[in-house]
């Protein structure tokens, strides 16, 4: 029968792997782009309800890290506002998933059935991720009420390799610009019954910009065990990551070539630890009914380290010099009790020669969760109907212990804060958050006559966040969601070639801790990550329409996709009023993303193939709201509106990719591929007022050359024509940065550059 099916355990995504050679063994090589868990079409032995494809299997890909690997999927996007190749925000039909707190999570990520969105803000991080162990990714577009919280716009979900799946080993290396080097060791193996699989990486490079280093150990293993009914696995993963990413500079100095490799301040500073422990039990009870378990275990601690400007300015009082929240455009403005710079012992801090220029900001998070998840599937044929329910059931349970603090300092010659050893106590935060979720779903397929499948699923989220102020009372909160989601699609395979599909789900997302404790609007934030008081807000729902058309045969494939997303209650951060830089999140009301999404795969004759993606996309805003906007030069009392219809910040309207490979010889083969983003609106200016970041085309190219089937060499170069383009842009303060530059500046918009060319040697030996 041709099933329409992808076995999946709903919340757990436990999705089927492609058979893959001892080869294919070392680094990622698919990315699937899938419009529903439910479309696996399977005819003539191709995944025909794959409506994407990013790549064809087994080819390889030297991506390092998955945030790479997903560049070359339909509607995905990249914002690389840290510059640091593991920092990127990546979107996804232009909802948001990030490494940074304070920002809009909208894409959940699983890997084997475990949610890998963090507790505190819902962020992923990219160097955490094993990419080297991955068997098969997966990226479900829409919304998907079936994976739990947070995917708006879509879910990424990983399976890892095993024994089983990988048996063999393989050793690769490589080396390229900016002194960046990757090492892999792996090796899989099992006897039948028992198999067994240890992976390890080791990554680092000096940055292309000044100042930039980073460096990432990841270390997997799986212990697993098949026999009768039974299949069962052990995975035990080690992470220990030092990532800097020196973000954005004034538009006026990335003009100047001089400057596009330096930085405006340093050190920012992240590094992350990582021990996860994660237990599946897979059973098959018989032919049609089979359940699956997953036990996960993670401990995570995130230290950050930012060196800024410092926030305040000198006050001459009574012939001493204090510092003062503002700078010196708010001389002569009456001054607060809460504004001066206070100590630990609640004294005012007098200004001196090493501690009035810089601070640092240090944040450190501690996160411990357990998850458990039950799911089961059974399947039983009536007359010409071919039906399947799945249903789960899980819970998650964790900890974050949220720490900040400030110590005041000074710069040295190359813009690095260094501190007095004064600690500031205007900033300091601890607060205790607990979070629970109990996720519920059922899912019901009927496919009729082997061609009709129309598929019906619903999810009931409950989630708890407590918070608890170690300093004092102000951020204590208690904090409890409820909601349900459902999702209706159909699919109808139309002759041997066509298949026609459509659906109506919906997700939602609940506010963070990061955002509940920065809601008030009598206790505005000075910052986005701030955390001052928690009245409630209310969950973000999205709703996605979708209808497409899809077509293959042997040699070609083609498939085109219209949705709308809405979305109602969108979480923003808003103005306070005409206070600088001031403001609290809030609901906005309603935004939309809309589009048309094509891809196109073509293998001509025994060498050519060929792939092109394109999106267009129109996100805007559905509501009028006003937005703190201090910097923005048509502000009015430091705020700007937003109206129906203006374009959201930081989404192109037109993304293009693609792909041709040529194979030159029996084990040589060339490729090159082009990436297209146009022009977007930048951070601070969602009035869209100002002028776009310009959109860019970059190039890349790619020999790989294999020596018998164990060894195989490759060289790569990214950005071939060294174009200089970016791809995220915010407003700043010019005149402060040009004054601690040495520069006069005028503009305000501050851009993160891309990297420039970069050229890569690599080698890898299968065994």
């Amino acid at each position: 029968m041709k099933s329409l099916l992808i076995s999946l355990s709903l919340l757990l995504l436990a999705s089927g792997a492609i058979g893959q050679e001892v080869s294919d063994t070392i680094l990622l090589d698919d990315v699937i782009v899938i419009p529903s868990p439910f479309s696996n079409y399977v005819y003539n032995d191709n995944a025909f309800g794959n409506l994407h494809w990013s790549s064809e299997a087994k080819k390889l890909k030297e991506a390092s890290f998955l945030n790479e690997s997903l560049l070359m999927a339909p509607s995905v996007h990249v914002n690389d506002g840290t510059t640091n190749p593991i920092g990127q925000d990546i979107q996804i039909r232009g909802f948001k998933t990030s490494p940074l707190y304070g920002l809009s999570q909208e894409v959940a990520v699983y890997a084997d059935g475990v949610k890998k969105n963090d507790l505190l803000g819902d962020a992923v991080f990219w160097d955490l991720m094993p990419t080297f162990a991955m068997n098969q990714t997966q990226v479900f577009v829409g919304s998907q009420p079936l994976f739990g919280l947070n995917a708006l716009g879509g879910t990424i979900n990983y399976t890892s390799k095993s024994g089983f799946t990988n048996p063999g080993g393989a050793l690769a290396l490589n080396y390229g610009s900016f002194n960046r080097m990757n090492a892999i060791a792996e090796y899989g193996a099992n006897n039948g019954r028992f198999g067994y699989y240890v992976g390890a990486n080791l990554w680092q490079e000096d940055g292309w910009r000044d100042h930039s280093e980073s460096d990432v150990t990841n270390v997997f293993s799986k212990l697993s065990y098949q026999q009768g009914k039974n299949v069962v696995d052990f995975s035990l993963q080690y992470a220990n990551t030092q990532l800097l990413g020196n973000g954005a500079l004034p538009l006026e100095l990335l003009d100047r070539k001089e400057w596009r490799d330096q930085i405006f301040t340093h050190p920012d500073r992240t590094e992350n630890e990582l021990a996860e422990l994660n237990a599946s039990w897979q059973y098959r009870w018989n032919d049609l009914t089979s359940s699956r378990l997953v036990l996960s275990y993670k401990d995570l601690e995130t230290d950050i380290l930012n060196g800024d400007e410092s926030p305040f300015r000198e006050l001459i009082e009574n012939g001493s010099v204090f510092l003062v929240l503002g700078d010196d455009d708010d001389e002569g403005e009456e001054i607060d009790a809460d504004d001066y710079a206070m100590d630990r012992n609640g004294e005012r801090i007098e200004a001196t020669d090493d501690n009035s220029e810089a601070i640092l900001n240090k944040n450190q998070i501690s996160q411990q969760s357990f998850s458990a998840a039950y799911s089961v599937n059974t399947k039983w044929q009536a007359g010409a109907v071919f039906w399947e329910i799945q249903s789960g059931l899980s819970y998650r349970v964790g900890r974050a212990h949220y720490q900040a603090s400030g110590e005041l300092g000074d710069f040295d010659e190359s813009r690095a804060a260094t501190g007095s050893g004064q600690s500031v106590s205007n900033f300091d935060t601890d607060v205790i958050t607990d979070i629970g979720n109990l996720h519920a779903t059922t899912g019901i397929s009927a496919v009729i006559n082997n061609d009709l499948a129309i598929q019906l699923s619903g999810a009931y989220n409950h989630s708890s966040l407590i918070l608890r102020d170690q300093l004092g009372t102000a951020l204590n909160g208690d904090h409890r969601f409820s909601n349900f989601s459902g999702a209706l699609t159909a699919y109808y395979l139309a002759g041997n070639n066509w298949m026609f599909h459509g659906a109506v789900n919906t997700s939602t997302r609940n506010p963070t801790a990061v955002e509940v404790s920065c809601a008030d609007p009598d206790a505005p934030c000075r910052l986005p990550n701030a955390f001052l008081s928690d009245p409630p807000l209310e969950t973000v729902r999205a709703v996605t329409t979708q209808a497409g058309i899809a077509y293959q045969n042997k040699r070609f494939r083609f498939s085109s996709t219209g949705f709308i997303t809405g979305v109602s209650d969108d979480i923003y951060f808003v103005s306070a009023g005409p206070l600088r830089g001031s403001g609290f999140f809030d609901n906005i009301g309603k935004t939309r993303r809309m589009g048309w999404e094509n891809s196109v795969s073509w293998q001509i004759g025994e060498r050519w193939n060929i792939l092109l993606n394109y999106t267009l996309l129109d996100a805007t805003f559905r509501d009028q709201f006003k937005i703190a906007a201090p910097n923005h030069p048509r502000a009015t009392d430091g705020e700007i509106t937003v109206m129906p219809g203006d374009r959201l910040a930081l989404i192109p309207r037109h993304n293009v990719n693609g792909k041709i490979s040529y194979q030159l010889l029996e084990n040589l083969e060339l490729e090159w591929t082009q990436l297209y983003n146009s022009a977007q609106y930048i951070r601070g200016d969602e009035g869209n007022e100002l002028d776009q970041i310009p959109g860019f085309f970059r190039q890349d190219v790619a020999v790989r050359y294999a020596v018998q089937k164990h060894l195989l060499f490759w060289a790569k170069v990214k950005n071939l024509t060294n174009v200089e383009y970016h791809t995220f842009g915010l407003l700043g303060e010019a005149d402060e940065a040009g004054e601690l530059l040495e520069v006069e500046l005028e503009n305000n918009v501050f851009a993160g550059p891309a990297p420039p060319r970069y050229v890569e040697l690599g080698a890898r030996y299968t065994f």
